[in-house]
């Protein structure tokens, strides 16, 4: 699972910025959506406003934790190094598990918040 985000997030690194700034700009609007505006406009516009946002949170989060793995050469000189080397990569392995499964779960909530949403409409 890590080499498969490993190489997900070397294809798609250019897109560190702009993630970054949609989630400020979502954070902002979220923000706004939930503190000032009219109650018309928060019935309408709040759960795309908030998935929005949680899925831009989970790509720069994930663009971020998984930009600078270790590699998995046990090459180094003295078995400190080589333990210390394993123990951050398998940290990395249960963060990659950890992503599948916030992804997913946020696909699920994700569908089942739509749906609700266009039934509401």
């Amino acid at each position: 699972m890590l080499v498969l985000f490993e190489n997900m997030v070397g294809r798609i690194r250019w897109l560190k910025v702009p993630v970054f700034i949609a989630l400020l700009l979502m954070s902002g609007v979220s923000a706004w959506v939930i503190l000032v505006a009219p109650v018309g406009v928060q019935d309408r516009w709040l759960i795309p406003v908030i998935l929005l946002t949680l899925w831009f949170l989970l790509s720069g989060s994930c663009l971020s934790l998984f930009a600078d793995v270790p590699a998995a050469d046990y090459t180094q000189p003295g078995w400190i190094a080589r333990l210390r080397k394993k123990f951050i990569r398998l940290i990395y392995h249960l963060l990659a598990w950890f992503m599948l499964v916030v992804s997913l779960s946020l696909l699920v909530i994700s569908f089942q918040l739509m749906m609700a949403w266009m039934r509401s409409m």
